[in-house]
């Protein structure tokens, strides 16, 4: 079947990510990771460094740390590329080192030397022939005290934009707080009270992951595996129904570690439900998050994130990726693994009113979405290689009827096994979805035994389409044919006339069928006498009796098994 595709925006026009766009969505990424797995000292500022050079395109960096007495700042400088790159130290630069950012938003100029009119830090800027060229500075927060300011010289496009400051921004937000965390880790009061925090914090984010063992997801199928490297991950996800047959879900990566991480996935989590329910249109949810997220992180802190809606009766996902790793699709009818196509947009956060690009395709029963934590592309072995895109793919299963937290267990194992002792560096999220409904049938019939022909004959037919073996098949309906009679006996009996409503769920790897009355005076648990509720117990994975507010409900399901 050929597969179709359409896109959408909120309005007018999407805001197409260009290859410098596509450029600064992975370099920032990583720039942050690199950032926040830094050791303390000078590991922590030559990535600063080099962090600043990557994203901003520029031919030299520089870091200014202000003095513990606060009397100056210590400068350190990077120039050059990765093959001929000089780092060298300017000492203590003075107040005159960041006197000319004046604003707390930091600036922009056409030439460096305005930066420093004299000392150390002027005559390294003059002899790497710096001085003429422009400029932009951002100042070094957290949590409202300045620690300093990162400068980037020498830009490949010869100036600075309103845009770009915004980025360097968001890497100066992030090397504040790693900075500060690594003066902490100095004084024994603070590192003990940041231990407690980062408890805390993996406290709060536990809280909102969904408990996929204890939840029911219907149609749909899930499967997720989480290792934190530390206390404290960024990774998030979730999935849930909005009706009957359409769920949402999405999974991403908040910038930065800690608890502001911890609590801006806490924000997003409980944000995105009510944006849902309050929208259903999936453009304008990621439209109106992202607008939130600039506007409430001061810091510079943002999100890459895949989010979307599942239909299963039109058999259809809609999604957005914003910033976010590629997707995995599998194809149940071709039994192929691919990269999900579509647009990518930048990170949530970082441009407010941005127009986030919409994506479409069918979703048929037996495919499945998967997404991973760039921690899996990255976990390393013992000889520093990568596990990669195309191991992951490689390690996936293609033959037979697999369920999506089978394919979770199989790449985790094989990830685990890549790094043997090593264990993780970084966070290893899986998550997958699956679309698991063959066929749902549903009708109203009489509750008489007049009818037992008719329900009988329904059974049957069911079976058949779900082919499982003549053996299995034939008990399977000796059983629900039994439960038919005792029920109907029961209710004619008491007197009962209600209609009953049956619904016949085909699944992948089982089959549901639930029964429901209603009338509250007729519960159905009273007309299922104990010895046939033996044989439905003995013969079933679930049996589940409920009331309702109007009447009452039977689910009986039934698990086959799968390969994978």
């Amino acid at each position: 079947m050929k597969k179709e595709k359409t896109k959408n925006t909120v309005s007018g026009s999407p805001t197409k990510v260009s290859s410098r766009g596509s450029h600064l969505i992975t370099s920032l990424n990583l720039a942050g990771k690199r950032i926040n797995s830094s050791m303390a000292g000078e590991e922590l500022i030559e990535n600063i460094l080099e962090s600043v050079k990557v994203v901003m395109r520029t031919s030299a960096a520089a870091l200014f740390i202000r003095n513990a007495d606060k009397s100056g700042y210590n400068g350190h400088f990077d120039f050059g590329n990765r093959t001929n790159r000089v780092i060298r130290k300017a000492g203590d630069c003075g107040d005159d080192a960041f006197v000319a950012t004046g604003a707390a938003h930091g600036i922009v100029i056409g030439e460096t030397r305005q930066f420093c009119r004299e000392g150390s830090a002027t005559d390294l800027i003059n002899e790497f022939n710096c001085g003429d060229t422009a400029a932009a500075c951002a100042p070094l927060f957290f949590r409202d005290q300045l620690l300093g300011a990162v400068l980037a010289m020498g830009p490949e496009q010869g100036t600075f934009s309103e845009g770009d400051l915004e980025l360097l921004s968001a890497i100066a937000n992030q090397s504040a707080a790693a900075i500060s965390s690594s003066v902490a880790d100095n004084k024994p009061k603070e590192a003990k009270r940041a231990d407690q925090e980062q408890i805390m914090a993996r406290l709060v984010q536990d809280g909102f992951f969904p408990l996929l063992q204890d939840v029911k997801w219907g149609y749909c199928e899930i499967g997720a595996q989480k290792e934190a490297a530390f206390n404290v991950s960024g990774d998030f996800y979730d999935f849930f129904p909005v009706e009957e047959s359409t769920y949402f879900y999405l999974f991403g990566d908040v910038s930065g570690k800690g608890v502001p991480a911890a609590m801006m996935m806490a924000y997003l989590l409980s944000r995105v439900r009510y944006l849902v329910f309050r929208h259903k249109n999936l453009s304008r949810i990621v439209f109106e998050l992202n607008n939130e997220i600039h506007n409430m992180s001061r810091r510079g802190m943002f999100v890459t994130m895949h989010c979307g809606f599942l239909d299963l009766n039109r058999k259809w996902l809609s999604n957005i990726n914003s910033g976010h790793c590629p997707v995995l699709f599998h194809d149940h009818s071709l039994n192929t693994w691919s990269m999900l196509e579509g647009s990518r947009n930048i990170p949530l956060g970082i441009i407010e009113g941005f127009n986030f690009s919409e994506d479409s395709r069918t979703f048929n029963t037996g495919d499945i979405l998967l997404m991973v934590s760039d921690g899996v592309f990255e976990a390393r072995n013992h000889e520093g290689e990568e596990f990669s895109l195309s191991r992951l793919i490689g390690e996936l299963p293609r033959e037979g009827d697999f369920s999506a937290q089978s394919v979770v267990d199989r790449l985790y194992q094989s990830i685990a096994g890549h790094c043997g002792s090593n264990g993780f560096n970084d966070d290893v999220t899986i998550f997958a979805v699956g679309n698991a409904l063959k066929e749902c049938r549903c009708y109203r019939i009489d509750f008489s035994l007049h009818q037992l022909d008719k329900h009988i004959s329904f059974i049957r037919s069911f079976l058949q389409n779900m082919g499982l073996p003549e053996q299995q098949s034939a008990e399977l309906l000796r059983l629900i044919s039994r439960l038919f009679f005792t029920m109907m006996s029961g209710a004619e009996r008491k007197g009962w006339k209600a209609p009953l409503e049956v619904k016949l769920i085909s699944k992948t790897g089982s089959m549901e069928i639930g029964f429901r009355n209603f009338d509250e005076k007729m519960p159905l648990e009273q007309l299922v006498d104990a010895d046939c509720r033996e044989q439905l117990v003995a013969s079933m994975d679930e049996v589940r009796f409920s009331r309702l507010q109007k009447g009452s409900h039977l689910i009986l399901i039934k698990k086959f098994r799968r390969q994978g």
